[in-house]
């Protein structure tokens, strides 16, 4: 079942680390990870990338945990929603954006060289009749 609202948003992108499985108090999955995708150049032609943590929760979370690792690049669909917590050193107040996803994770790509080797073909010449 997919949940959406208002706030709903989809970021394609490369995850920047493996997903790790967490469980809450309460008992619930919950997979923490981060994307980062391409937003443009800077004046001097520099390339910048955005970046965005991830929270995934229940069996999608799971799921990610034993599918996705570090390089993959995914499609989410989840809720942006801002968190905000005070530094334990400084006592300063602090805040992110993290997108909240339920179900909808989806693999694009894994980068090359994380491909299984293909098996070779036979070669049929070779074989007698």
């Amino acid at each position: 079942m997919e949940r959406f609202t208002f706030a709903d948003c989809t970021i394609q992108g490369r995850l920047i680390r493996d997903p790790e499985l967490h469980t809450t108090a309460s008992g619930s999955a919950r997979c923490q990870t981060a994307i980062n995708w391409y937003s443009g150049k800077h004046s001097n032609c520099e390339p910048y990338y955005s970046l965005i943590d991830v929270t995934i929760w229940t069996q999608a979370g799971m799921d990610a945990v034993d599918n996705l690792r570090k390089g993959d690049r995914v499609k989410m669909v989840g809720s942006l929603k801002r968190e905000q917590w005070q530094d334990r050193n400084t006592g300063a107040n602090r805040s992110k954006h993290v997108l909240h996803v339920w179900d909808s994770v989806e693999l694009i790509e894994r980068p090359a060289q994380d491909q299984p080797d293909q098996p070779s073909q036979p070669d049929y010449d070779d074989i007698p009749f």
